[in-house]
């Protein structure tokens, strides 16, 4: 999917990130049913109260660090609720102790939230590969004659950011690869600019990509080059004018003077 396709009539590349280089977000997103099924499966008295305190763990991650980019413990966690309530029987009291109407709450809400939970962690993880393939998708590298173009969604999927780096901007281009990404030809490639480092990630074969963007780099350093050797021809030829027509002016001169001395 990240092979590179050729617009029409402009001659363009247009890579986007392979499927294969987002599978970390992919199993990110599953890590909270991974959790659930895994201890609602081991006969734990009460499973869903570990895998809460577990899921509010990786939530405080997820939102304070970069460790985690993806909601889906977050997710889980809101989605299993919002069923628990809205399961909630309306009419739940116990006739004239409001302490027993209380008690029978909770625990009537921490049997349905326990109930809710794998299916809540399987919606979130369903919302999750969405954003994330949303991502994916919308991220574009586009290769032109004249600079490359980087196509990334904002902090709302929907929308896109465009951020545009002319060849003369780039000092050098180099790439990476994990193992994985060795095993299924993907990679990383890094535009070192003056002030910022701009990052092509999941490029499929980053080594030809690199090759073609640092052809167009030095035609466009040896087009900058042809301009200041022509600038600095023009200023040679204009001197020799200047040479020819000053040489000109004194042979002139030169000569009204002997006609002058003649004359005398």
């Amino acid at each position: 999917m990240s092979q590179a396709s050729r617009s029409e009539g402009k001659g363009e590349l247009v890579y986007e990130p392979s499927i294969t280089s987002f599978w970390h977000k992919y199993l990110e997103s599953f890590i909270p049913l991974l959790i659930c099924i895994a201890f609602y499966s081991s006969g734990l008295e009460a499973p869903h109260l570990i895998t809460s305190v577990i899921l509010m763990a990786l939530s405080v991650i997820s939102v304070t660090t970069e460790v985690m980019s993806l909601p889906s413990p977050l997710l889980t966690l809101l989605i299993s609720f919002l069923i628990s309530v809205y399961s909630f029987p309306k009419d739940t009291y116990v006739g004239g102790n409001i302490i027993n109407t209380l008690m029978l709450i909770v625990d009537l809400l921490e049997s349905y939230y326990a109930q809710s939970l794998i299916p809540a962690s399987l919606l979130a993880a369903t919302i999750s590969v969405v954003i994330v393939e949303v991502y994916r998708r919308k991220t574009k590298y586009r290769i032109r004659g004249d600079g490359v173009e980087v196509y990334y969604p904002s902090f709302i999927p929907i929308f896109t950011t465009v951020k545009s780096i002319s060849y003369s901007e780039v000092r050098e281009v180099e790439f990476s690869q994990s193992i994985i990404g060795k095993w299924f030809k993907y990679g990383i490639i890094r535009l070192i600019l003056d002030q910022e480092e701009v990052n092509l990630y999941g490029v499929k074969h980053p080594e030809r990509l690199r090759k073609i963007l640092e052809a167009y780099i030095e035609r466009s350093r040896l087009t900058r080059e042809d301009i200041m050797s022509q600038v600095l021809m023009s200023i040679e030829d204009l001197e020799r004018k200047q040479e020819r027509l000053l040489r000109k002016i004194v042979s002139s001169l030169k000569n009204k003077r002997r006609r002058r001395w003649r004359r005398r």
